[in-house]
C-alpha cells in the first residue's frame, strides 16, 4: 500500500462536521478463533492493524466541537534487522502523526526502538514499539517533527486487529 493510500484510509470522511457512534473502541479488522494458530509471542507481526475510532474537530454545532469517525492505521513489515513501521494517527481536530522508519529489537519479540540519527533534527526522536500479549503500543519522546499541531507519536493497536498483507 502505498504512503498516500495508508493516509487516504486513515482520514475517513475528516472534512465534513457530522454525527457518528464509535465511541472509541477498537475495531479489528478480522477476529482469530479460540485456541488455533501460534501463540501472540510465536506469531508474526507484520500486517495492517486499523483502529477505527472518534475524534473531536472543530465546527459549527452548538458547542464549536463535532465528533468525526476516523481511524489509525500501522503497517509493519518484518525484515531480517527488525520491523519496517508505517504509521498514521488521526487526533483532536484532525491534526495527525505520521512516521515511517525501521525500529530495531531491544527485546527480540517484544521491544523495537527508532533513534533517530544525532543532528539529524532539532530534538532527537526515541520511538518504542512494545509488544504486550494482545497489544502493541506506540511510545516517543522527542518525535515532534513526525507530528502536526497537539498531536503526539503515541498509540495502541489490538494484536486481533491484524489483516495479512499479500
Amino acid at each position: 500500500m502505498t504512503r498516500g493510500a495508508m493516509i487516504a484510509a486513515a482520514s475517513l470522511a475528516l472534512a465534513a462536521c457530522g454525527g457518528g457512534g464509535g465511541g472509541g473502541a477498537a475495531t479489528p479488522a478480522t477476529s482469530t478463533p479460540g485456541n488455533v494458530g501460534p501463540s501472540a509471542a510465536e506469531a508474526p507481526l507484520g500486517g495492517k492493524y486499523v483502529w477505527a475510532h472518534e475524534v473531536m474537530v472543530v465546527c459549527d454545532g452548538p458547542e464549536g466541537w463535532c465528533p468525526e469517525e476516523t481511524a489509525d492505521v500501522m503497517l509493519l513489515t518484518e525484515q531480517d534487522d527488525g520491523l519496517q513501521l508505517e504509521i498514521e494517527l488521526v487526533q483532536t481536530n484532525a491534526h495527525t502523526c505520521t512516521f515511517s522508519g525501521l525500529v530495531t529489537p531491544v527485546e527480540p519479540g517484544r521491544v523495537w526502538q527508532y533513534r533517530s540519527p544525532k543532528d539529524a533534527m532539532e530534538e532527537p526522536c526515541e520511538l518504542t514499539l512494545t509488544h504486550t500479549g494482545s497489544s502493541l503500543q506506540i511510545t516517543s519522546e522527542g518525535c515532534r517533527d513526525f507530528c502536526g499541531a497537539r498531536a503526539t507519536l503515541d498509540a495502541t493497536f489490538d494484536v486481533e486487529g491484524r489483516v495479512d498483507m499479500p
